[in-house]
Parts: structure tokens; sequence; C-alpha cells
């Protein structure tokens, strides 16, 4: 439910993203108290593997999540390309922010799973924390 771009953050001297609500959808208030509950969830999360969010901006009927802008080829790019081997899709699977449910009998994805929002995938692999 938005458009991200790149963005050169000026006060801070940064590169960062910017997702943009669609400017049919700012008089909308179901859509809008959804955008702003997507980035009060995302801004809760703690993981190496999701992008840290810096802010919500509202500037008249413009609103927009300022995040960390991660580089890297997206999962839909890496599709593209062709099929992808076992231990690549593995190390994929692997860097992925999930969580075992309580009982820890299955897992919980923590993101928007679309091969569009999952990027940077060497880099996000490389920043792990070992004890995070």
């Amino acid at each position: 439910m938005g458009e991200v771009c790149r963005a050169t953050d000026s006060k801070l001297g940064r590169q960062v993203a910017i997702k943009l609500l669609p400017s049919a959808f700012a008089s909308d208030a179901e859509r809008l108290s959804r955008f702003r509950r997507e980035a009060q969830v995302l801004a809760s999360l703690n993981h190496s593997n999701i992008a840290h969010i810096y802010g919500l901006e509202e500037s008249g009927e413009m609103r927009c999540i300022v995040m960390e802008l991660v580089e890297g080829e997206t999962l839909h790019a890496r599709l593209q390309r062709g099929p992808v081997p076992v231990n690549e899709a593995l190390a994929i699977a692997n860097s992925s922010p999930m969580e075992r449910c309580p009982m820890g009998q299955c897992f919980m994805l923590k993101f928007n799973p679309k091969p569009t929002a999952i990027s940077g995938l060497c880099r996000r692999m490389e920043r792990r924390r070992p004890f995070a």
C-alpha cells in the first residue's frame, strides 16, 4: 500500500527510503489508519533483517514513512534471474525475521512477504547480529 522511493535526509546527511501513501488514499480514513498502524508496528520491531523506521511524516495531504535504506537485490529481481538453488533459498529463508510461536510448533513471519518487499538479501545476511 504505497510506493517506496530513495531519498536524502538533508538534516542528517544520509540516504533513506520513503514509503509514500498514494494521494488517492490520503482522505480515506481506513487506509490512513492502516498506514499509521504499519509504521507503528514496524517501529516497535527490533530485528537485524527489518528496516529501521526513522519517522512517520505528514505534510498537507502527503503521508510517508521514513525508513532505513537497504541496498541490494530484491527477492523479486532474484526470482526473475531464474530458479533459486536450494542452498540459496535456505539462506534467504534463514535471513528472514521469523520467530517461534509460544508452543514451538510453528514459525511466524514478521514482515510482508511479497517478493518486492524483501530486499538487500546479501547485506541483510551479513549484518545479522550474533547475539540478537
